[in-house]
């Protein structure tokens, strides 16, 4: 593996909520259905010099699987059915599902396959990206300049907000597609959790 290729991923979990219902919804009702999907980064970034490290990150996705905790955290939850859970559960990522290259300069990232196992990609694949990008950008960047940047924006909130009633406000995180690696997301949701 390439100098910063330790696995972006360490969890078949390592995704937002609504991809495991929308997962079990297309298992339950499009089974048999195969699609087709891309990546298109919407900026100008010539992210294609990553496709290396990225396709390492997609092959050492095939390792990820539902542990046990997990499997029974997600049994005692009321809106997965059993027979979907037992299915995740022999769920294993397919890396021959995903092309990756550089395209002068540009990131070309095309999926393929049956849309219950496809699905399943988008959130994981976009942390890798965004992790990768970030590990060869700011290798610098820690968890400590994550922490003193929110505080500045919780401070600046606060400004925002005194004196509004802010008791009906809840705050979600839809941030691992995004984040600066997993490790700094797990650190700013904590802290968050203490505002509320």
């Amino acid at each position: 593996m390439t100098q910063f290729a330790s696995p972006v991923l360490h969890s078949l979990l390592d995704t937002d909520a609504y991809k495991l219902h929308m997962q079990q919804a297309v298992f339950h009702h499009y089974y048999d259905v195969h699609v087709a999907a891309e990546f298109r980064c919407r900026g100008d970034d010539l992210l294609g010099i990553y496709a290396d490290a990225i396709r390492e990150q997609v092959q050492a996705m095939q390792h990820l699987r539902l542990q046990d905790d997990e499997y029974q955290w997600l049994s005692a939850l009321p809106f997965f059915k059993a027979d979907y859970l037992n299915w995740l559960r022999e769920f294993r990522f397919n890396p021959e599902q995903v092309t990756v290259s550089n395209d002068n300069g540009k990131l070309d990232i095309r999926l393929s396959g049956p849309w219950r196992e496809v699905i399943l990609w988008e959130v994981p694949l976009l942390a890798v990206i965004s992790e990768m990008v970030h590990r060869y950008r700011s290798p610098q960047a820690d968890v400590a300049q994550a922490l003193d940047t929110l505080e500045s924006k919780l401070a600046d909130f606060s400004a925002l907000t005194a004196g509004l009633d802010m008791s009906r406000f809840h705050l979600m995180d839809f941030g691992t597609r995004r984040r600066f690696s997993r490790e700094v997301q797990e650190t700013i949701v904590k802290r968050l959790q203490q505002e509320s």
